[in-house]
């Protein structure tokens, strides 16, 4: 039996259509000569259809082509880890053998169908091409569950893994393990629960904007970058751009774009919309990798922040993971802050 890591990130909002009624996806839709040869299991013949396929391109490494050979090639019964957003992950297994997506029934979706549509063997959404290729039956296990709660150091570690997918079987115990969890499994998550709870409602309470900013700056300080705050009247942005903290790091090339937003209850989209106008207007250092971080004290998100923040690539941070991070941190210098 073999089990995978695969995720569902690309062409997220219609992956997640397709995984909540039983099917995994994968791109490739460019490269359908691969089914037949991978199906088969013959890895011979799939190295000749890929460099047919894929000649001259010089990113189609060997670690690239073997994302769809091992989606291709997983059989009933074996297992699949799904990382997803939030914080959460879902166990599966394969009910059925991979198809090609110009074979799939889009009635299976009912009225998540919305304008999906099949045309030459392509998928669309309305006028717009959906780069899935394949899919692969699959029924979830248990529903999806929290990292912090279920899965373990090696597990948690696994699902940090930045590719489309990977096999997993030298941690299959810690699989197995949050397969037959009934309870969390371990104590910190329950502690720091009760206490992220509070340290929240005392930043919800005892903070205003301009020391919440503060707040994040010291934060992001404490992770080893260096942050500011730019002014609010800053040269150069326009149309609503703003981030409220720019953090660098030199040696890791890194520098992290944040808006803070002082909200209770909910936040909406808009600093999505402000943070990700930023870095398109003013992340032009070349040889830097740019990330967008959207940090409230709000309870939680928007479905329509949410969905957005997928869309331009945002991390959001809500008020409780806020509170965690800062714990974790330690807090003993907090006040330093607003010094």
């Amino acid at each position: 039996m073999k089990y995978l890591m695969h995720r569902i990130s690309h062409w997220y909002n219609v992956a997640r259509k397709l995984f909540d009624h039983g099917y995994l996806s994968i791109g490739f839709s460019d490269a359908q000569e691969l089914f037949e040869p991978a199906l088969s299991g013959d890895e011979e013949k799939y190295n000749d259809a890929c460099n047919k396929v894929y000649v001259g391109q010089s990113w189609w490494t060997g670690v690239k082509r073997k994302q769809p050979w091992r989606f291709l090639t997983m059989s009933v019964g074996d297992i699949v880890v799904i990382p997803l957003p939030y914080g959460e992950f879902s166990i599966c297994k394969v009910t059925g053998k991979p198809m090609k997506i110009s074979d799939f029934d889009l009635s299976v979706l009912g009225a998540d169908k919305g304008q999906l549509v099949i045309k030459e063997d392509c998928l669309f959404d309305g006028e717009t091409f959906v780069d899935l290729g394949f899919l692969l039956p699959i029924k979830p296990i248990k529903p999806p569950l929290s990292r912090n709660e279920y899965a373990d150091a090696n597990l948690t570690s696994g699902m940090k893994f930045q590719q489309t997918n990977y096999y997993m079987n030298k941690i299959s115990e810690s699989i197995e393990k949050a397969i037959n969890a009934e309870t969390p499994i371990n104590f910190y998550d329950n502690a720091i629960k009760i206490i992220s709870n509070q340290f929240l409602n005392a930043m919800q309470t005892d903070l205003n904007e301009n020391k919440f900013e503060k707040l994040v700056a010291w934060f992001m300080k404490k992770q080893g970058f260096e942050s500011y705050i730019p002014p609010k009247k800053e040269r150069g942005k326009e149309d609503f751009a703003d981030a409220d903290i720019i953090s660098r790091n030199e040696f890791l090339k890194l520098i992290i774009h944040i808006q803070a937003k002082y909200h209770k209850d909910t936040s909406d989209s808009w600093g999505v919309e402000q943070i990700s106008r930023y870095t398109k207007q003013k992340g032009v250092e070349e040889d830097y990798t740019y990330i967008k971080w959207l940090i409230s004290t709000a309870d939680n998100f928007s479905d329509d922040a949410k969905t957005l923040a997928l869309e331009k690539e945002v991390r959001l941070i809500d008020g409780i993971t806020f509170a965690q991070m800062l714990i974790d941190a330690g807090v003993g210098s907090i006040n330093d802050a607003f010094h």
